[in-house]
């Protein structure tokens, strides 16, 4: 029992985004290369819950991937998503998707060992891309586990295609300030926490970029006024936009909800009297 908790929290953490080399690997090492399967016999994934469940999921990809694992059929990942389908917890196909791309072995997500020549598990579901950039703040469309999946940097939320893990010097003229997620064909990025490879949030494109820097001129300035502390101004944020206070902040926010974050402050402000510095003016 105590083994399979090791486990199945080395899992998660990788599902969240921690590097493989931040986890316990000789965990796994009694498995490999050819013997994953007998995850099986230690974890009853049917008994996870719905998060667990997804992050592990994650974990196995990566854990397969980067270890160079060679399951073929056996890979008990293509079993678990057999569950996240059965609970359809995987709708709009993200987690698939980046699985497709991401593993070297055909059999994972669906449990097939021929594509068919397809890039993508949207192309071989016939699935529509979704567009992730509008809806993702949709509760009718998207659903918690969609969005912290996208929040963690692993899928573009622009494409809905798996990112590259890179150093930052990538696209800062070779000077580096940590690691970012990256889509080349989106021009869109994210970084990650100093010193780790945790994502600040999703994905941005050039003009989201632009708008996070102006929503946060504009929001900050209610609690370096005093307006408020920082707290009290996210629980604002959160029943202001009607959304879940974990993904009320501005690194999670795409462009619609920046231009209604920055309105929604300079309104904030006046009502109390007090006058907006512009953004314009920002530097001088």
């Amino acid at each position: 029992m105590e083994y399979s908790k090791k486990i199945i929290n080395s899992l998660k953490r990788l599902g969240e985004g921690n590097i493989i080399l931040d986890i316990d690997r000789d965990l796994f090492l009694p498995f490999y290369p050819h013997s994953l399967y007998q995850l099986d016999s230690f974890i009853n994934f049917e008994m996870l819950d719905d998060q667990t469940l997804l992050l592990v999921f994650v974990g196995l990809v990566r854990i397969e991937t980067e270890m160079k694992f060679r399951q073929g059929s056996t890979t008990p990942v293509w079993r678990i998503y057999a569950i996240i389908e059965q609970r359809r917890l995987d709708p709009h196909l993200l987690y698939a998707n980046w699985a497709f791309q991401y593993a070297d072995n055909e059999y994972i997500p669906f449990g097939f060992g021929n594509r068919k020549g397809c890039l993508t598990a949207f192309e071989y579901k016939s699935y529509p891309v979704p567009n992730i950039d509008e809806d993702i703040t949709n509760p009718t469309e998207f659903s918690d586990h969609e969005r912290r999946f996208v929040y963690s940097g692993l899928v573009c939320p622009y494409c809905g295609n798996a990112t590259k893990q890179t150093d930052s010097a990538e696209i800062y003229h070779g000077i580096s300030y940590g690691i970012i997620y990256l889509c080349k064909p989106c021009n869109a990025y994210v970084e990650c926490h100093k010193g780790t490879t945790l994502s600040m949030g999703r994905l941005a494109n050039s003009d989201l970029r632009e708008a996070k820097k102006r929503a946060f001129h504009y929001l900050d300035q209610l609690w370096q006024l005093k307006v408020c502390n920082r707290p009290t101004v996210y629980k604002w944020l959160s029943e202001s936009l009607g959304i879940n206070l974990d993904f009320a902040h501005i690194g999670m926010s795409n462009l619609k909800q920046c231009e209604k974050i920055i309105a929604l402050s300079i309104q904030r402000m006046k009502e109390i009297g007090k006058e907006p510095i512009p953004y314009k003016d920002v530097g001088g």
